[in-house]
C-alpha cells in the first residue's frame, strides 16, 4: 500500500502480496465494501480491525478533491471506471467519491466517532456540491474532464436508478 491506500490486488500464490497499483475507485471501495460486508455479517471484529484503513482511503480520496468540491481531472490512469479508451473518469470518480462517503459516514455511526462523522458529512456536501459543477443543463447528463464527455453513470451508481444524493 503506498501511503495507506488499498492496492488494486492481492496475489495470493506464491506468498500474499499486494498490487503496487492503487485506484481511486479501487481503493474508495473498500469502504464501501467493509460497509456491506458488515450489514451482512455483523462481524464487529472484522469491522474494527478494518475501519482504520477505510478511514484512510477516505483521507486520501478528498485531497482530490478542488475547492469547489470537485474531484481533479487527471490525464493518468488514477481511476478504473471503465476500459474504454479516451473515456474521462473525472465525473465517475465524482460519483463513486460520494457512494463510498455515505457508507464512511455510515461507519463512523457504527463506532460512534462524532468527529467522523460530522468531518464525512462535510466531505460529502462539498462533494455534492462539486459534483453539481459538472451537471450540463443543456444535455441533461453530468460531464466530464475539459472535453466535457457526457457521464450518465453517477446517476445511478446506488443501484436504484435515483439521483445518489437525492
Amino acid at each position: 500500500m503506498n501511503e495507506g491506500r488499498v492496492g488494486a490486488c492481492l496475489f495470493t500464490e506464491p506468498k500474499y502480496q499486494v498490487d503496487d497499483t492503487a485506484l481511486f475507485d479501487y481503493s474508495l471501495f473498500f469502504v464501501s465494501i467493509l460497509h456491506d460486508y458488515y450489514m451482512e455479517t455483523k462481524d464487529e471484529e472484522t469491522r474494527k480491525d478494518l475501519t482504520a484503513t477505510a478511514y484512510r482511503q477516505i483521507e486520501l480520496a478528498v485531497r482530490e478533491m478542488d475547492d469547489d468540491g470537485t474531484v481533479k481531472d487527471k490525464e493518468a490512469w488514477w481511476c478504473f471506471i471503465d476500459w474504454a479508451d479516451g473515456l474521462n473518469k473525472q465525473a465517475g470518480a465524482q460519483g463513486v467519491l460520494i457512494y463510498t462517503l455515505r457508507h464512511a459516514i455510515k461507519l463512523a455511526e457504527f463506532d460512534q466517532n462524532e468527529e467522523k462523522i460530522k468531518e464525512y458529512k462535510e466531505y460529502l456536501e462539498k462533494a455534492i456540491t462539486g459534483a453539481m459543477k459538472l451537471w450540463d443543463a443543456e444535455s441533461g447528463f453530468f460531464v466530464s474532464g475539459s472535453e466535457k464527455q457526457d457521464f450518465l453513470g453517477i446517476t445511478s451508481m446506488d443501484g436504484t436508478g435515483r439521483c445518489i444524493w437525492g
